[in-house]
């Protein structure tokens, strides 16, 4: 994965502005169509954050947070008094539902066969429900996500489409309004024999700080989830008001922030959105941002987005802007932050979220088309 990840590079250092409209479809099309995505490199099983299963008091299931098979059980017995009752949740120190769970209970005999219709029910927003229709002592195997339609598979690529659209649309404003006066004063006179060694530098930097943070974006899970014991390495993007912020936070948002760690393609597009931003900057000022780009500033644009779904506001952390030199630059990754956090929050994650979970469980290997890549260059020439 992480050599695919390289892909996502800069796609040219150009003394003419590049052709903006390719920036644009190639972000447009940085996911291809659902069912086409390349299951090849696109993976995130290493993520830390399980699901949990709970049918009765006495089978408990787990399974990582972007399983794709569904989950099932055979209870002892529907209880002789009450009702059954099942909980689907992040296996978390504090209690986090995942709710709107659809759910199938298959009365079944002594050799495991089924008997009679099954019976279908949801798991609301509270990750709880007591089912009282059961037949006391019979036995039932329980299905989580019994099955997932064509319907749901649409919905939820269209679903990634209303992510890409706004974020196309900003671009294009960014374009128009920043980048394309620069590159209009931007000359390459002196720029190769200047520049050169710098951008070897930088263009190398800036492929490591993909790397790096999808190395440490398999952390921010169990970050999230156990907050306590990890207060210290969320010290590293946070201030200590922020954390506070989310050690306060109620268990629906925390669900809301596991789930969108927890999906790829989404991720995927805010890493697409930034590399597509810095594509159109013109050279000196791209090796300026390239030069200043490590991995715990992808982590905060992060953190801000998946707090801004949350409800939460949060700023980029001094401590992660504070080794830049350039006030521009800084001033720069604030607005990008905090533009992507304004542009992607709201109602909107919530509805994602609904249409993404029965896929994260139970839906084949996600492919992914990466935006095209070129090499580097400065001027005719290609940078190795």
């Amino acid at each position: 994965m992480i050599a695919q990840v390289g892909l996502l590079s800069i796609a040219g250092l150009d003394p003419k502005a590049p052709n903006a409209e390719t920036v644009f479809s190639d972000f447009r099309r940085c996911l291809n169509n659902y069912e086409d995505w390349a299951e090849s490199f696109w993976s995130f099983s290493a993520l830390d954050v399980e699901q949990l299963f709970k049918v009765g008091d006495e089978v408990v299931l787990t399974a990582p947070a972007s399983s794709y098979k569904p989950v099932s059980a055979v209870t002892t017995a529907c209880p002789a008094t009450g009702p059954l009752t099942l909980v689907h949740m992040f296996q978390t120190a504090r209690f986090v539902p995942i709710g709107n769970t659809e759910v199938a209970l298959q009365a079944v005999d002594a050799n495991g066969k089924p008997v009679g219709q099954p019976l279908y029910k949801t798991i609301g927003p509270s990750g709880i429900l007591e089912v009282t229709e059961c037949t006391r002592d019979q036995r039932y195997q329980v299905t989580f996500y019994p099955a997932v339609s064509k319907d749901q598979v649409k919905a939820l690529y269209t679903s990634y489409q209303s992510v890409i659209t706004p974020l196309e649309s900003w671009l294009r404003s960014e374009w128009s309004h920043t980048f394309e006066p620069l590159w209009k004063g931007y000359s390459e006179a002196n720029y190769l024999q200047r520049y050169r060694a710098l951008q070897r530098a930088d263009a190398q930097g800036f492929g490591n700080a993909l790397q790096t943070f999808w190395d440490e974006i398999q952390s921010l899970p169990q970050a999230l989830a156990d907050l306590k014991p990890n207060s210290e390495k969320l010290l590293e993007y946070l201030t200590q008001q922020e954390l506070d912020q989310l050690l306060q936070a109620s268990s629906e948002a925390l669900a809301n922030g596991l789930l969108v760690l927890s999906d790829e393609p989404l991720l995927f597009i805010y890493l697409s959105v930034i590399v597509s931003w810095i594509r159109m900057l013109p050279p000196p000022f791209l090796i300026e941002v390239a030069g200043a780009l490590r991995a715990e500033i992808l982590i905060s644009i992060l953190l801000l987005r998946v707090a801004g779904g949350m409800g939460m506001k949060l700023r980029m952390g001094a401590k992660v802007l504070g080794n830049i030199k350039s006030a521009r630059v800084r001033q720069w990754f604030t607005q990008l932050g905090e533009k992507l956090a304004e542009l992607t929050a709201g109602p909107s994650l919530g509805a994602h979220a609904e249409r993404v979970k029965p896929l994260l469980l139970n839906s084949p290997a996600t492919p992914i088309k990466v935006v095209p890549s070129v090499p580097l260059k400065a001027g005719v020439h290609e940078v190795p």
